[in-house]
């Protein structure tokens, strides 16, 4: 049976079919996401990417496994917005379906949601794994082990990668560390060239298109550095917390200026 949105099983053309998911966001102070001497209030979504190339079915990023505690009262997550809902609406499947979650990093708003995936191989940077299991405590407000302790998944379903990595014809990761010290970016081959999911390496159009870093920082010179390459490498980009984004975007991504 034909679920409306499915892809079909079998791509001929080898390109990536993505389609955005929103899973939850919040309303809060510019300052949450950007490292700017001032704020306004702008509502935060949860951006999750489902990608097919007609073999794979990739999630990359899972939201947060519970509604957010950190900017209570002002979160929320929608029953639309649920995770088992809202990639069957947009992919046509179920959670038992997905083959591969890529983490661009471990902090329990791109993670919380990795449990619900009982037959995927979970994809993420050894350094990103080490670094949240000895977090500092300024890392801690960000790094919840119970969402990646080994009685939520055990440890033969991760598959640490030490540096880039093809993970399937057109599918790579890159380190791009500074957010955290294991952050990674997640490059798809689509029709629309070489779309780029960053993280919290670029969380907006507005960081971007400002130079402005995320407000949550390890290392500064490598955040410069990281942001640097998805402008080299990238040409369409899918933001992690732009409210620009929405549930079922396939196509029409950011377009990144020539370099």
């Amino acid at each position: 049976e034909e679920v409306p949105g499915d892809i079909p099983a079998k791509r001929m053309n080898g390109k990536w079919d993505v389609c955005t998911m929103i899973l939850g966001g919040g309303t809060v102070d510019r300052t949450t996401i950007s490292r700017c001497p001032y704020g306004d209030t702008i509502h935060v979504p949860y951006v999750s990417l489902a990608a097919t190339d007609g073999v794979h079915k990739v999630v990359i990023d899972t939201g947060a496994r519970e509604v957010d505690t950190v900017k209570k009262p002002h979160a929320h997550r929608y029953p639309e917005e649920e995770l088992p809902h809202v990639l069957k609406s947009c992919m046509g499947w179920a959670l038992e379906e997905v083959d591969m979650v890529i983490n661009t990093h471990l902090h329990y708003d791109h993670c919380g949601g990795n449990a619900l995936f009982p037959n995927a191989r979970f994809y993420v940077q050894r350094t990103e794994w080490e670094a949240a299991w000895s977090a500092t405590p300024y890392e801690q407000l960000y790094y919840l082990r119970e969402d990646f302790c080994k009685e939520r998944i055990g440890y033969f379903r991760w598959r640490f990668l030490d540096g880039a990595a093809e993970l399937a014809p057109g599918l790579a990761v890159l380190p791009a560390p500074g957010h955290t010290l294991g952050s990674q970016i997640v490059l798809l081959d689509t029709e629309e060239g070489v779309l780029c999911f960053p993280g919290d390496t670029i969380t907006s159009r507005y960081n971007l298109e400002r130079g402005l870093t995320p407000s949550i920082v390890v290392d500064d010179r490598a955040i410069h550095q990281s942001m640097e390459l998805v402008r080299r490498i990238a040409q369409r980009l899918v933001f992690s917390h732009d409210d620009e984004i929405k549930t079922g975007m396939r196509s029409g991504f950011y377009r990144v200026p020539k370099s």
